[in-house]
């Protein structure tokens, strides 16, 4: 059935070629009666039914007698999903990945069900193209390469529901850095009569994560 938010209004007609008895008519939520407005006479009423509702699945009965006893009734399934969605960012197949190591990545929006997305944007600025893969994932394509820096990707979205949706928010801060570390190992002795040496170092790589020692001394 639909998908709705919390704030529920449904309107039903009920007619007959005979009088309508307005005593019978009745409203049921998962089993439970429900209050309703019901306005018209004689072989046509219309019904308004408007609830605030917890997040979940739901079956609404409508039913209704005429005055020879005849009777009739309507059932609906919807669900409530008054959350809103939150993207996940995969880039170059890492999720929400802290760093990107190359300059055309393959970045892609993910969400758990359909949405429609109300904005979008990078900072700094970059020019991109955004395509509907499916109604739970888009495509970011960049049209230039990215240089190296930091960035921040913003995007408002909401459940396609029928009626008004929440918009939720989501972002990620990611570093595009594609360059080797530039590290030094300074001069030491090549020959030395002590079985521990002492080695210096110096790099040039703010997002540098650690280094590595490996060799074998041998006398």
């Amino acid at each position: 059935g639909a998908v709705l938010g919390s704030n529920v209004l449904i309107s039903a007609e009920i007619s007959d070629n005979y009088l309508l008895d307005n005593n019978t008519v009745s409203v049921e939520l998962n089993g439970e009666s429900q209050t309703f407005d019901l306005t018209g006479s004689d072989n046509f009423l219309t019904l308004l039914f408007n609830k605030v509702l917890d997040n979940g699945d739901y079956n609404l009965k409508v039913s209704a007698y005429d005055k020879a006893g005849s009777y009739a009734e309507e059932i609906m399934s919807f669900s409530v999903n008054n959350n809103t969605p939150q993207a996940t960012f995969i880039i170059d197949g890492v999720q929400n990945p802290e760093f990107v190591t190359s300059k055309n990545p393959d970045f892609k929006l993910v969400f758990d069900k359909s949405v429609s997305l109300s904005s979008h944007s990078i900072k700094p600025v970059k020019d991109y193209d955004i395509d509907e893969l499916s109604e739970s994932q888009y495509s970011i394509g960049f049209k230039e390469p990215l240089s190296e820096e930091k960035y921040r990707f913003k995007v408002s979205s909401s459940y396609k529901y029928v009626g008004s949706a929440p918009v939720g928010n989501s972002f990620i801060d990611f570093i595009v850095d594609t360059t080797n570390p530039d590290l030094t190992i300074d001069s030491f002795p090549q020959i030395t009569a002590s079985s521990q040496i002492d080695v210096s170092y110096s790099w040039a790589d703010e997002n540098i994560d650690y280094i590595k020692f490996s060799g074998d001394l041998q006398s």
